[in-house]
């Protein structure tokens, strides 16, 4: 395949009208043909299959747009409940970003889970407040994951800003 480092692939869900993009994938598009992923570049047609990019760990990563989960009100964040499928036994970090400025990223060790999708709790430590929240998952190491619901269990503050 050519050299991709520096380019952005958009893509939109037909359905739902969600957004996301592939990060150094230098391809005019991507279908599904008999079942099979398959990427248009430039030098060819390639099909998009395997564990790895030839050898390499393939890095994948979700985030959520900014929120202020129902009221603009300062609040802090106790818990992060997320309904997953972890393949690999890998660890998986969730980022946490606080009114766009305050970024931190917690590692949950997901070694001797059982298989399926399951309930896990990532704890969030006492210190962080604030308006809007953003949240995000990515794997360690290439590791396959699937993601399900998020619930965010808040505490809204009793002091305001002035």
């Amino acid at each position: 395949m050519p050299e991709t480092i520096g380019y952005q692939a958009w893509v939109v869900n037909a359905k739902t009208g969600a957004h996301s993009y592939y990060e150094n994938f230098n391809c005019h598009g991507i279908v599904k043909f008999n079942g099979k992923w398959i990427g248009l570049f430039a030098d060819g047609v390639y099909e998009l299959s395997g564990a790895d990019d030839d050898g390499t760990p393939i890095e994948s990563k979700i985030q959520w747009a900014a929120s202020e989960m129902g009221t603009p009100k300062q609040k802090s964040v106790d818990s992060v409940f997320v309904n997953m499928r972890n393949f690999d036994e890998a660890a998986i970090k969730l980022t946490v970003k606080v009114d766009e400025t305050e970024e931190r990223t917690y590692a949950k060790d997901m070694t001797g889970h059982p298989e399926g999708i399951r309930r896990h709790r990532i704890l969030i430590p006492k210190g962080l407040s604030g308006q809007t929240w953003q949240f995000g998952f990515e794997n360690q190491d290439g590791g396959d994951f699937v993601l399900g619901e998020l619930e965010v269990l808040s505490n809204e503050l009793k002091r305001h800003l002035r």
